[in-house]
């Protein structure tokens, strides 16, 4: 399963398209679970990393296929299949939220 380089740009606008639906409702259930609960600083960038990397991912696919079923027809065509774009999609959300997790990690080093 190897991104090649020409369907990079194809899978970036599958990418965007569903990090335009998670950020959103990541920050959204950060928002309203750190209000809720009084978190501190750490703990919401750790919720946000977390509903980043997966909760929010599963519902911003579902909505998205919901809305834009369709579109899978221009990937498929392009050879990425709906795995193979939730695969990548997820292994990069993943990546990031441990590059927040390590950030935040050193953030808190530094403070102490």
């Amino acid at each position: 399963m190897r991104l090649q380089a020409n369907n990079m740009r194809v899978f970036l606008i599958y990418y965007k398209a569903i990090n335009s639906l998670n950020i959103p409702i990541s920050a959204a259930y950060t928002l309203l679970m750190g209000a809720a609960m009084g978190k501190a600083w750490p703990a919401i960038v750790t919720s946000f990393a977390l509903c980043f990397a997966t909760g929010g991912l599963w519902l911003s696919v579902f909505l998205y296929n919901l809305r834009s079923g369709k579109h899978y027809f221009f990937y498929y065509n392009n050879h990425l299949s709906k795995l193979r774009l939730f695969v990548y999609t997820t292994l990069l959300n993943l990546l990031l939220a441990v590059l927040l997790f390590i950030i935040q990690m050193f953030w808190q080093w530094g403070m102490n």
